[in-house]
């Protein structure tokens, strides 16, 4: 906001040229001089001279991409030398439908550079870009690609009632998703040990036979399977769920052959965490570039277990976690459906 609501026409260019002489000098400097070619032959080179009589809209925009593409070619030189360039990638609004800006670009930089225009939204374009660059990608499965919430939740209930465990009436069980099943009865019901084992055996006991076969697909998440293993990346499963499991919900959907490698723990496993389980997985693909990798989940537990193993996270908000859990652990990108996860991941 420069201020420049309640400016009068004729004292606009006084505004915008002194806003241009209050810039710093470490800072980069947009040249009205642009405006000289944007007017007629019959007056040249002086700001006060243009106005609504005499300026040229074609000639106009012509300038300014030439701007554009100066201070796309300054910014550039300034932070990575030129020769060590090989791709400039541009996105933004409605001129990255404009082939004359993307040649004068290329002009620029004497032809030399390929420059790709890449998505019409200007940030959702740099993610999607960046996102072309992984192969390897880990999925958590509960609340990501699956969502299992009435199976579990019906097998908490059953193993609190067993035990005659009192919770009260507001105990939330999408808590128990995301981190292993001991760490919540530990931390949610304020079990000791031995009564948060004897819980973990009653709950698997029935999720095994009634509530693994309870499960529901996200939308949209066989076509993004699908299109990946089309665009050829590695899939992999990286969760804290018993990987007996996993493997029977993926049979049950027909989903399992599209998957590289499934990492979950075993029934005696309790402590596993997310950290163990995703660096397990990188070891396993024999992962040599980490910028290549990135791990996608609904949970904290994924995003926190992605950066503890230096690689990208992607957190979802179709799951059982929400925004602001996701946004306080800061993953690198943040996702409202699997359609979403595919635009971004794919080419």
């Amino acid at each position: 906001n420069f201020g420049l609501e309640n400016v009068q026409n004729e004292d606009i260019w006084t505004v915008i040229s002194n806003i241009t002489n209050n810039v710093k000098d470490n800072d980069l400097k947009v040249d009205l001089s642009f405006f000289t070619n944007a007017i007629s032959d019959r007056t040249r080179g002086e700001i006060s001279n243009i106005s609504e009589s005499n300026l040229r809209l074609d000639n106009l925009f012509d300038s300014i991409f030439e701007q554009i593409a100066d201070n796309v070619y300054d910014v550039t030189q300034r932070i990575i030398n030129i020769d060590d360039i090989k791709k400039i990638v541009y996105t933004g609004g409605i001129v990255t439908k404009n082939e004359i800006l993307q040649k004068k670009i290329e002009n620029r930089f004497n032809g030399s550079i390929n420059v790709n225009i890449v998505y019409q939204e200007t940030f959702k374009g740099i993610a999607r870009y960046m996102c072309g660059r992984y192969k390897y990608i880990l999925f958590d499965f509960d609340g990501t690609l699956v969502n299992s919430q009435k199976g579990i939740f019906e097998s908490i209930e059953y193993t609190l009632k067993k035990m005659n465990y009192k919770l009260g009436e507001s105990i939330d069980y999408s808590l128990f998703i995301g981190p292993p099943l001991k760490h919540s009865f530990l931390n949610i019901c304020n079990m000791d040990e031995d009564t948060a084992d004897l819980a973990v055996k009653i709950f698997r006991e029935e999720y095994e036979n009634k509530g693994v076969l309870n499960n529901e697909l996200y939308d949209g998440v066989i076509d993004m399977l699908i299109e990946l293993k089309r665009q050829n990346k590695i899939i992999a499963i990286a969760t804290s769920k018993p990987q007996i499991f996993v493997e029977k919900i993926l049979k049950q959907f027909e989903l399992i052959d599209l998957f590289d490698l499934i990492i979950g723990t075993n029934l005696s496993d309790d402590h596993s965490d997310k950290e163990r389980i995703i660096s397990e997985v990188i070891n396993r693909l024999e992962v040599t570039d980490l910028q290549s990798v990135i791990m996608i989940g609904d949970r904290k537990y994924d995003i926190l277990g992605g950066k503890e193993n230096s690689i990208a996270t992607m957190g979802v908000l179709y799951g059982f976690g929400d925004y602001d859990e996701l946004v306080k652990e800061s993953p690198d990108f943040i996702v409202s459906s699997a359609k979403e996860i595919t635009r971004y991941l794919t080419v």
